[in-house]
C-alpha cells in the first residue's frame, strides 16, 4: 500500500493512545493552550479582529453642531414641503481631483508618513515576534505527540527552532512579494478591461483604468501585462510547492532531527522529489482528509458562533446605547479580547484531536518516505513508543531491518576456533 493509505491506520492508533492516559484532562488542558498559541500567533488557525467606529449622536445638533441634513424646500404657503428636488447627477471624483481636495487641506504629511511608517514597522516586528513563538508551540506540540506528554516548559526550549523557521518564512515572503504584484497587477488590470466597456462614462474625470495606464504606462501594453501574469503564476506555483515541502517535512525534519530551517527544507525536497508517485498520492489522500476535516471544522464551527454572536451582539447594543462614548468602548474593547481569547481556547480545546491527528500523520509520512530514500519497508503496524527529542528522531529504529548473528569463523578443519582455556596456576 502507498505511504499515504498505510500512515492512517496508524496515525489513528497513536492518536488513540494520545488521549487514554490517566492524566487525560491535564493534557488536554494544556495542549489546547499550545494549540491555541500555534494557531493565534502564526495566522496558521482559529484568530481574527476588528474595529470600532465612532459616530456622532443626533442630541449634538442642538448644542450648536450644524445639521447634517439638506435642507428641505419651502412651499408657497410657507410650510416645508416633502416632495423631493431635482435629482443632481452623480459626480465620480477622479483620482488627481481627490487629490486636489487633499491638498486644499493645511496638512503635514511629512509628519504623518513618518508616524505611519513607524507604526508599520513596530507592527511587523511584533508580528515576527509572536510569529516565533507561535513556531515554538508548534514544534512543542509535536514533541508533546513524540513523547505522549505535555509540558509548556518546552515552548521556550523551540525558540531556537521558531526564530529559524520565521526568518525562513520571511526570506520566502521577500522574494515571492514581487510575483504576487505582478500577478494580480495583471489579473486587476485584465479585469478591469473587460468591465470598464459596460460601466457607463463618468461625468467628471478619466475612468479607472485610463487613470492607472497614465500613472503605469506600462500597464498599457497587452504583451506585458501577459507576461506579467505568467511569471507572476509561475512564482506563485513555484513558492507554493516551497511553502508545501517546508510544512509537510521541513517541520517534522526539525522536531526529529534537530537540524536548521534551511536544512530541513533541502532535505523536505529531496524526499518528496525522490519519492514523485509517494507525493502525488498524499496530495490526493490529503486533499480528501482535508475535505472530511472541513465539514466537520464548519457544523463546529458553527457551533461555536453562536455564542459569540450573541456577545457581539450585546457588545454593540451596549455600545449603541452609550451613545459610542470613549470610556465605554474601551471597556468593551478590553471585554471584546477577553472573549476572543476564551473563544480561541474554546476551540483549540474542541479541535485538539485534530491537530494530534494531523501531528502523527505527518510525522509517520515523514518516515515512510524516509524509510523509502533509503530502500526500506516501514513497518506501520508496529505501535510508536513515546521517543525522547534526542537522537535521529521519532520511530527511527522501526526503519532498521533486523541485523543476522554472524556465525564465527570455522578453521580449515571445519570446526569453529576455541576460546583458549586458561589453566589455573597451582599454589606452591
Amino acid at each position: 500500500m502507498p505511504i499515504a493509505v498505510d500512515a492512517l491506520e496508524k496515525s489513528l492508533r497513536d492518536s488513540q493512545a494520545f488521549f487514554t492516559s490517566p492524566d487525560l484532562m491535564r493534557k488536554w488542558a494544556k495542549f489546547a493552550l499550545i494549540i491555541m498559541l500555534f494557531t493565534l500567533f502564526t495566522g496558521e488557525g482559529i484568530g481574527g479582529g476588528g474595529g470600532s467606529f465612532s459616530f456622532p449622536s443626533g442630541s449634538r445638533t442642538s448644542q450648536g453642531y450644524p445639521s447634517a441634513s439638506p435642507a428641505l424646500p419651502l412651499s408657497n404657503t410657507g410650510t416645508l414641503s416633502t416632495s423631493p428636488g431635482p435629482e443632481a447627477a452623480p459626480q465620480v471624483p477622479s483620482i488627481a481631483g481627490l487629490a486636489s481636495m487633499v491638498q486644499s487641506y493645511n496638512i503635514n504629511w511629512s509628519a504623518i508618513m513618518v508616524y505611519v511608517l513607524v507604526a508599520i514597522v513596530l507592527l511587523m516586528l511584533l508580528g515576527f515576534l509572536l510569529s516565533i513563538v507561535g513556531h515554538a508551540a508548534m514544534f512543542a506540540g509535536i514533541r508533546c505527540i513524540r513523547e505522549n506528554d505535555v509540558q509548556l516548559s518546552w515552548i521556550r526550549e523551540n525558540l531556537g527552532k521558531g526564530l529559524s523557521v520565521s526568518l525562513l518564512k520571511l526570506a520566502i515572503c521577500i522574494f515571492e512579494l514581487p510575483f504576487i504584484l505582478m500577478f494580480f497587477l495583471a489579473v486587476a488590470v485584465f479585469f478591469m478591461s473587460l468591465i470598464s466597456p459596460l460601466m457607463p462614462s463618468p461625468v467628471s474625470g478619466a475612468n479607472p483604468l485610463a487613470q492607472i495606464h497614465s500613472y503605469l504606462p506600462f500597464t498599457n501594453n497587452a504583451g506585458t501585462m501577459l507576461m506579467f501574469l505568467a511569471v507572476g503564476f509561475v512564482g506563485l506555483v513555484f513558492f507554493f510547492f516551497i511553502n508545501y515541502f517546508l510544512k509537510q517535512f521541513g517541520y517534522y525534519l526539525m522536531a526529529t532531527e534537530g537540524c536548521g530551517a534551511i536544512e530541513a527544507l533541502s532535505r523536505g525536497i529531496r524526499l518528496g522529489l525522490g519519492n514523485i508517485v509517494e507525493l502525488l498520492i498524499l496530495f490526493v489522500v490529503q486533499i480528501a482528509i482535508g475535505f472530511g476535516l472541513l465539514m466537520a471544522s464548519a457544523i463546529v464551527g458553527l457551533i461555536l458562533a453562536v455564542p459569540l454572536l450573541a456577545a457581539i451582539i450585546a457588545i454593540a447594543a451596549v455600545a449603541y446605547a452609550s451613545s459610542f462614548s470613549i470610556a465605554v468602548l474601551a471597556v468593551l474593547v478590553i471585554i471584546g479580547l477577553c472573549l476572543l481569547l476564551v473563544f480561541s481556547y474554546v476551540s483549540a480545546l474542541v479541535y485538539s484531536p485534530v491537530y494530534v491527528f494531523i501531528f502523527n500523520y505527518n510525522l509517520n509520512v515523514l518516515e515512510g518516505f524516509k524509510a523509502k530514500s533509503r530502500g526500506l519497508q516501514y513497518d506501520f503496524s508496529v505501535p510508536s513508543p513515546p521517543q525522547s527529542s534526542g537522537g535521529q528522531g521519532n520511530y527511527a529504529s522501526q526503519t532498521q531491518q533486523p541485523q543476522t548473528p554472524i556465525a564465527p569463523a570455522k578453521t580449515a578443519q571445519g570446526a569453529a576456533p576455541r576460546k583458549p582455556v586458561k589453566k589455573p596456576s597451582r599454589k606452591k
